[in-house]
């Protein structure tokens, strides 16, 4: 849904930082550098888009679109420095993120801290849309929350997760009360793990996905 994150968009950042100290920022930059000069790269979810300066320190790339549900994102995105040196590679598209279609495929599709807004039916129904605009020889970086059962930290992490999702119902429309199931997610299609790696205690992860048969 469109402009659900409107309300907090001003204090986000803070917010995240306050709670999870620099555990998401980690997260997000665990493998940019595995991006090329030349990539298309599609971020969805992109948020305040502190990200876009990770990305154009490290490379240069021929097409950025930067889908993203909140105009007060969008907005403040756009006004980064990095937005405006390099406007002509960038292009925002205000839309809810998982209507968007293009035919445009990519190099690199990024979806951070995005995938655990929505309910395992909503992500199984989106899946092959993505995959879609998912070059074959392409990365999906994926960086997001998960519950570690089977270690010391399960408890605290529930409890952490029952407040999470509580304080964000209060500010959107969130429909689920806790994190999608991600192994379902790719059980049923010809992906791999390339690179991973864990922040906060086990709590949050980054991947990096791509096609089984694009390793040689």
């Amino acid at each position: 849904m469109l402009n659900e994150y409107d309300r907090i968009a001003f204090i986000y950042d803070k917010l995240v930082s306050l709670v999870f100290g620099k555990s998401i920022h980690k997260a997000q930059v665990a493998f940019l550098d595995k991006l090329e000069d030349g990539d298309k790269v599609l971020i969805v979810g992109g948020g305040t888009g502190w990200i876009l300066e990770e990305i154009f320190k490290r490379i240069k790339p021929s097409k950025l679109i930067y889908v993203e549900a909140s105009s007060e994102m969008i907005k403040l995105s756009e006004q980064r420095n990095v937005s405006k040196l390099n406007h002509e590679y960038i292009e925002f598209i205000h839309s809810d993120s998982l209507l968007f279609a293009s035919n445009v495929q990519f190099d690199v599709i990024i979806t951070n801290f995005f995938l655990d807004l929505f309910t395992n039916e909503e992500l199984q129904g989106w899946k092959s849309q993505i995959l879609n605009l998912l070059k074959p020889r392409g990365f999906w970086f994926v960086s997001d929350f998960q519950l570690v059962y089977s270690s010391l930290d399960s408890y605290w992490q529930r409890v952490f997760s029952l407040f999470m999702h509580r304080f964000f119902k209060l500010f959107t429309s969130l429909r689920r009360n806790q994190f999608p199931n991600w192994e379902s997610l790719f059980d049923d299609v010809n992906l791999q793990i390339i690179a991973s790696q864990s922040f906060f205690r086990g709590m949050i992860f980054s991947k990096v996905y791509s096609y089984k048969d694009s390793i040689t």
